[in-house]
């Protein structure tokens, strides 16, 4: 690694520090520091992490993508060095404010592209492992380039996103796909800044609120109709589509217990006929009872399984964090081909995840009766107010069997 403390001719010393302030998910910011005659420039380099992760302006092992992190570092270093020799060359004499806009960039990038800057993210989310997140990325550089090519982020104005929002509308996406967009938009813009692609004058989201999208989610919820068709398919002659079907319908049966939590679920969580697990979404520890259906899917992989997890998805006990999230994301995206393949067996013709495997067990138990006040608490929501926008949607028949009953008057 390159290790930066030089003092050149035009006294300026420069050094990669961390940020004494600590963030809400306790790390801090990784910052260039310039100094010249004892005054001091800091220059965000949009990167965070925490104390124990960072020794004299490198990172360390235990940060997540250190390797990268640390190549990006290194470049940051070289861009500073040049900056400085150059303008010695030139006999400028650099104050701290000209060298922060020279190193930001904002002299030369005035015209930097968009989609110039998405690839860069998206190299470097792929090369830590993210590519759920790189995939995103490109979804999105494509989109907006199929809207405008040769996009810079000066000219990408709130009347700009008021256009590629009609455009997304009239190319068949919904409220909640535009969101999406202009969310993807908004973080790479705030990349950009951090990096000095752009100044942060031109920031174009004070004025256009992604929060203004109206979401109107399509209902994600099986009938009990469609349930059953579900529960009852045959695939006697499909075994490759069993894991698939049984991590569905555990997640049903489990109250709606979500991908993440079976896929963590180990055998030490289930003690006297009842599974005890922290919900991963909101710290909650939720348990209940192993009911019959439960139970026969537990049977059948707790006498396969060979690691401290019951199913087979993290196939070992020491996979670091970004193993786990790399699995689940493979694992993830093989069920949901599966799924898809049992919806199409089964006559069902809506998009099967396990979010829909938790909507459908809230939304079943309601039809049947249950508590609001119950269903919350099976589902673990910390309030009630949250599983009333859950369960806000009663159909035609529903409203108009109420609708009847002025008849009885």
């Amino acid at each position: 690694m390159i290790y930066l403390k030089q003092i050149l001719m035009n006294n300026i010393t420069i050094k990669i520090i961390l940020d004494s302030h600590i963030l809400s998910d306790g790390k801090q910011g990784v910052y260039l520091r310039a100094t010249k005659n004892r005054k001091t420039k800091k220059i965000n380099l949009g990167i965070k992490c925490k104390a124990q992760h960072f020794n004299n302006g490198d990172l360390l092992r235990g940060h997540e993508g250190y390797k990268v992190d640390n190549q990006i570092l290194a470049k940051f270093k070289i861009k500073a060095l040049e900056i400085i020799r150059l303008t010695e060359l030139e006999d400028i004499n650099l104050s701290l404010e000209d060298f922060a806009k020279r190193f930001r960039g904002l002299e030369q990038n005035k015209n930097f592209e968009i989609s110039e800057f998405s690839e860069i993210i998206e190299e470097e989310l792929k090369a830590i492992g993210k590519m759920s997140s790189a995939k995103a990325d490109t979804d999105t550089r494509k989109s907006l380039n199929k809207f405008k090519e040769h996009l810079t982020f000066e000219k990408l104005t709130p009347e700009v996103l008021d256009e590629y929002e009609s455009y997304l509308l009239r190319t068949g996406s919904s409220n909640g796909g535009v969101a999406f967009r202009m969310r993807q938009l908004r973080a790479l813009y705030n990349k950009a800044i951090k990096r000095g692609k752009v100044n942060k004058s031109y920031y174009p989201f004070d004025k256009y609120k992604v929060s203004k999208i109206k979401l109107n989610p399509k209902k994600t919820a099986l009938s009990i109709e469609e349930l059953k068709a579900f529960r009852d398919v045959n695939l006697i002659d499909k075994p490759t589509l069993q894991e698939a079907y049984d991590y569905f319908m555990f997640s049903f049966y489990a109250r709606g217990m979500n991908f993440h939590d079976i896929m963590l679920l180990k055998h030490s969580d289930i003690k006297e006929n009842r599974v005890f697990y922290q919900r991963s979404k909101t710290g909650k520890r939720l348990n209940f009872e192993l009911i019959k259906p439960l139970k026969n899917i537990l049977k059948k992989y707790s006498e396969k399984s060979e690691s401290k997890y019951v199913f087979p998805i993290l196939l070992r006990d020491d996979m670091t964090s970004q193993q786990i999230k790399n699995r689940k994301q493979k694992v993830l995206s093989r069920v949901g081909k599966k799924l898809k393949t049992i919806a199409g067996i089964a006559g069902i013709e809506k998009n099967l995840t396990f979010y829909v495997a938790r909507h459908s067990f809230a939304t079943i138990q309601k039809k049947m009766g249950s508590p609001i006040e119950k269903i919350s608490e099976m589902l673990g929501h910390k309030d009630i107010s949250i599983t009333m926008v859950y369960l806000k949607d009663f159909s035609n028949e529903e409203l108009d069997a109420e609708n009847k009953k002025l008849l009885e008057l």
